[in-house]
């Protein structure tokens, strides 16, 4: 992949990492805690946090590849313990991410308490691997 897909890319993830974060913080400010139902924010933020869940899963992938290969098949390295900890971090949150927004989004929800905790879990682990892995893709590293 060219460098300046993965730095498009990693300015995506860093977007999409800061603004669910920010969010995630700033909903309570402006909005009762006790009110039912969400802030219409995330009917934006949601399907940039869909793409930044894709794009790490397609780049994580790559990267851990890309390192396997580097580093040998019976090395392990930083670099792969690093690249395997996104790799399987995106793949955590990307399950749990879209099965809620699905839900959401066909009005499916069967457990809304449980759900509102599994929100909170995912957007509390999604700015931090999409943030670690937009500023390595911007940073340009091929092997990282």
């Amino acid at each position: 992949m060219t460098s300046i897909v993965r730095r498009a890319a990693g300015a995506v993830l860093v977007v999409s990492a800061s603004s669910s974060a920010l969010l995630t913080v700033v909903e309570h400010l402006y909005r009762d805690v006790n009110a039912l139902g969400y802030s219409t924010a995330w009917d934006y933020v949601d399907p940039l946090t869909a793409a930044g869940v894709a794009l790490g899963l397609v780049f994580t992938g790559l990267l851990k590849r890309e390192t396997y290969r580097a580093a040998g098949v019976d090395r392990v390295t930083r670099r792969c313990l690093e690249t395997n900890v996104l790799f399987y971090g995106f793949l955590f949150v990307g399950i749990l991410f879209y099965r809620l927004w699905f839900g959401d989004l066909t009005g499916h929800t069967a457990f809304p308490v449980a759900d509102d905790v599994t929100w909170n879990f995912v957007y509390g682990l999604y700015p931090l691997l999409a943030g670690a892995l937009g500023v390595r893709l911007l940073r340009g590293d091929r092997e990282s």
